[in-house]
């Protein structure tokens, strides 16, 4: 009898954590859409939700939550010290795409802060972990095409545009091996924007031109305004060059 009460007590546990996970990603999710017209109140409802939770995974999503809302805030301070906790807490589960995922962030917001040998750093922490996921993960390829481009963006802002280009476009190549490109539309035109850019400084403008070209179709695609806008601010900067001045003021 005692082995059917414990049976049932762990059942009953299991419902409950079961319950618990679900209120808990209810509003996370709630909280992300909060970040960037309140990122105070995202802040203020992670903060809550770290004081009730005992779950390793939820901390991490939380302790991410309150990195993304402070950048919102411009606070890069605050938002490294929450990055790194989920760091080390992704250091104590075995799940190589979640730990890839954070380091990958975490070296974003080295890249953000300037801090770029130590971006470059936790991107080469990042590798061994993209190394343990299988092949053909669209997870695999998101976060090395991820990986890439921020690597690109250190050597572009170090007027490196040969590296840098080389960097994005390893990026490319992997955000185009995703299965559901919709979920990277945004990402890659932000990669053809630098991309453009990089031709441009190698006096390479018809490569720049294409790749801009690029970038305004996957802007359009992800239906973002403001990507669009960089984009034709890109193909002005290509007329510009070719001395076709109206055109390039038109744009």
């Amino acid at each position: 009898m005692k082995y059917i009460f414990t049976i049932i007590a762990c059942l009953c546990f299991c419902i409950f954590m079961k319950a618990q996970r679900s209120e808990n990603n209810a509003v996370i999710k709630k909280a992300r859409l909060e970040i960037y017209d309140n990122p105070d109140n995202a802040i203020r409802i992670g903060k809550n939700l770290l004081k009730k939770n005992n779950d390793v995974n939820a901390s991490i999503e939380i302790y991410i939550l309150l990195s993304t809302a402070n950048i919102a805030k411009r606070d890069f301070n605050e938002s490294l010290k929450y990055i790194l906790k989920a760091k080390e807490l992704s250091q104590k589960i075995n799940d190589p795409k979640k730990q890839a995922s954070v380091l990958v962030m975490v070296a974003i917001q080295y890249q953000q802060m300037e801090l770029f040998s130590k971006s470059l750093e936790t991107l080469n922490e990042a590798d061994q972990y993209l190394a343990r996921i299988p092949e053909k993960t669209p997870e695999k390829y998101i976060e090395t095409a991820t990986s890439y481009a921020i690597r690109g963006m250190i050597y572009k802002s170090q007027s490196n545009s040969e590296i840098a280009l080389e960097k994005f476009l390893i990026s490319i190549a992997n955000f185009e091996k995703v299965p559901v490109k919709t979920t990277t539309y945004s990402n890659m035109s932000v990669v053809y924007y630098n991309i453009g850019y990089c031709y441009l400084n190698l006096d390479q403008i018809d490569k720049a031109q294409q790749a801009f070209v690029q970038y305004i179709s996957y802007a359009r695609k992800n239906h973002a305004k403001s990507l669009e806008a960089f984009a034709l601010k890109g193909m002005a900067e290509v007329h510009k060059q070719k001395r076709e001045n109206q055109t390039a003021l038109d744009l």
